[in-house]
């Protein structure tokens, strides 16, 4: 019974583990993703401005 409540505890944990190292991952995921678009809206703010500065100049 004590071999029993034990493989139970130790199989628990492993999923536990398991869906905390995907919870991580995906975390890492979005993370970077995050950085991408931020990453874009800077250089589409970068270019736009750009763009500002030369149709004001001519």
């Amino acid at each position: 019974m004590m071999i029993l409540i034990l493989f139970i505890v130790f199989i628990s944990g492993l999923v536990v583990f398991k869906q905390w190292k995907n919870y991580q991952s995906n975390l890492a995921y979005w993370e970077r993703i995050n950085q991408y678009e931020e990453r874009r809206k800077k250089e589409i703010l970068t270019i736009a401005l750009k763009n500002q500065r030369l149709l004001k100049g001519n």
